[in-house]
């Protein structure tokens, strides 16, 4: 078995294992821990504050119906705007990077035991979760009737989770173009299971 990864974590990985180079100047490269936007933004040299507001306001304006204080829409999506921005320049922030450590989160279905009834021909319950590894937490849940049906449930629960910035990882019945579309979508990164049974992918990527 082999697995699917995300464009960014790639790189990620490759940063990880290189030796860090001490820096004097201020940039976006800082070892330091970003965790509100005041940190976010402190963190940024002055081109790159200018640059990313630039591209808060944007988002904002083209927003079906966009916010009277486009300062304060930033400063709440900040997380989401920011993982967009730094994808577009290629780049990757340290706030991704202290999510994927600290928080990943893992997407598996599970049949639950002693929940079928075979008086009532009632069939087993069988439920895909979202599990946030590090705080033990579930962060939701969907019902469905059969392990094959994760297929068409994974993305639906994908779509109440904010995973911008965060590492989903899945097994290999999570490895479907619609699937990674929705976690790429929310601006999400993926570590994905990837069998034999699809055989083209499945020597590409090997």
């Amino acid at each position: 078995m082999v697995y699917l990864v995300s464009e960014m974590r790639q790189q990620s990985q490759k940063c990880e294992n290189q030796s860090p180079k001490p820096s004097s100047s201020k940039d976006s490269n800082s070892p330091q821990t970003i965790q509100t936007y005041s940190d976010y933004i402190d963190s940024l040299s002055n081109h790159e504050k200018e640059s990313f507001l630039k591209f808060g306001f944007e988002k904002a304006n083209k927003l079906p119906r966009p916010p009277e204080l486009p300062h304060k829409w930033i400063e709440v999506h900040w997380q989401e705007i920011s993982a967009e921005w730094m994808k577009l320049q290629g780049k990757i922030p340290q706030v991704q990077q202290q999510k994927w450590k600290n928080h990943p989160y893992r997407i598996d279905g599970k049949t639950l035991r002693h929940s079928y009834d075979k008086g009532k021909n009632k069939k087993a319950i069988h439920m895909v979760s979202a599990w946030a590894t590090t705080n033990r937490l579930v962060l939701g849940q969907c019902k469905v009737e059969e392990k094959s049906n994760e297929i068409t449930a994974i993305p639906e629960l994908i779509k109440v989770l904010d995973i911008a910035g965060c590492l989903v990882t899945i097994d290999a019945m999570g490895c479907q173009k619609e699937i990674v579309k929705s976690i790429v979508e929310k601006s999400g990164e993926y570590i994905i299971a990837l069998k034999k049974n699809q055989g083209n992918l499945y020597k590409n990527v090997e």
